[in-house]
């Protein structure tokens, strides 16, 4: 018999991730919790960057399942194959936009790329960036076109040089969209889910509405967003640690008091409650000490009634495990 003693051992650097599937048309990976939202953020902007023209006619969707480590792998798959099946559906569906605020002119012009705002029905604005140069920096003109159906102020799109006409509507370049203009888009996706248990997956199913169920809106959900919605529930918890004095316990009472009088008040997110809305108001005046006529107040009253507030403690309070200030 031989014994041997190790006295040394040369570390092996390794990548923290698992490739489970790739395809053309699908992608999937397992990657720290903590990560997730970085590595999302980071495959939109490559998405924007390298298809960015035919944004609205080529959707891309991300999301996220989080869980236990000794969540059984068969579960965790089969809420991404349903996640996946949602997003076939919701790419099958076209929405229509309208655009918000005309971009400058000198970005056409001298800008690599074109920030169009739209807002989809009563939901915030999300922004667009559609990326204008060829290679060698000159105009695009042939790849980043918009199908606009009408236009809400009066302006004509078949008066503008690049028209081009459709069975329902016109194809037209970027550079040539106006405010009031009705883009019709298969738009991008992002949802994320919490398997805190075997049968959350379940959850993962879609109502008529093209939205998930709620814990307390019901059938008219928050989920799954647009993907460029993915910034602002990150900036919103940004916004948040940045808040003097807040603190988790805090945030916790606020979400609680809301949450019981959504479900008491049967809020929904169709509809506006006068009760609710005052309620908001009340809530950001005590615990924010802000100015009702800031655009950091509205932009928190607005993310509270929409339910994205509730949507970001989830994600970063009960699900990542951040805190609000740094201990």
């Amino acid at each position: 018999d031989y014994a041997f003693t190790i006295k040394e051992i040369e570390p092996i650097p390794y990548p923290p991730y698992r490739v489970v599937t790739t395809s053309p048309v699908l992608f999937m990976v397992l990657v720290p919790a903590g990560e997730a939202i970085k590595i999302s953020r980071f495959l939109h902007q490559q998405y924007v960057d390298h298809f960015g023209k035919v944004t609205g006619r080529l959707p891309f969707s991300v999301g996220n399942i989080f869980f236990f480590k000794k969540t059984p792998m068969f579960v965790v798959l089969d809420a991404a194959k349903r996640m996946v099946e949602s997003f076939e559906e919701l790419h099958k569906e076209e929405k229509t936009f309208i655009l918000k605020g005309i971009p400058p002119a000198w970005q056409c012009a001298l800008a690599p790329r074109l920030d169009l705002k739209v807002a989809h029905k009563e939901q915030s604005d999300i922004t667009w960036q559609v990326p204008l140069k060829l290679g060698d920096c000159s105009v695009d003109h042939f790849h980043p076109y918009m199908m606009v159906r009408e236009n809400i102020c009066g302006h004509e799109p078949r008066n503008r040089p690049s028209y081009l006409p459709l069975l329902d509507g016109a194809a037209l370049h970027v550079c040539e969209l106006e405010q009031g203009d009705v883009i019709r888009a298969y738009p991008n996706y992002y949802d994320f889910e919490f398997l805190d248990t075997t049968t959350r997956r379940y959850d993962l199913q879609m109502v008529s509405n093209g939205k998930r169920s709620h814990p307390f809106f019901g059938e008219g959900g928050t989920r799954p967003y647009f993907l460029e919605q993915l910034d602002k529930i990150q900036n919103l918890w940004q916004r948040l640690k940045s808040v003097p004095e807040l603190t988790d316990t805090k945030l916790k009472n606020m979400e609680t008091l809301l949450q019981s009088r959504i479900s008491e008040w049967r809020v929904s997110l169709q509809e506006t409650s006068p009760a609710y809305e005052a309620l908001v108001e009340s809530v950001l005046a005590k615990e924010f000490s802000m100015d009702s006529d800031s655009e950091e107040f509205k932009g928190l009253k607005q993310a509270m009634l929409s339910g994205l507030f509730f949507d970001c403690l989830e994600l970063y309070l009960k699900i990542l495990k951040q805190r609000v200030k740094e201990e």
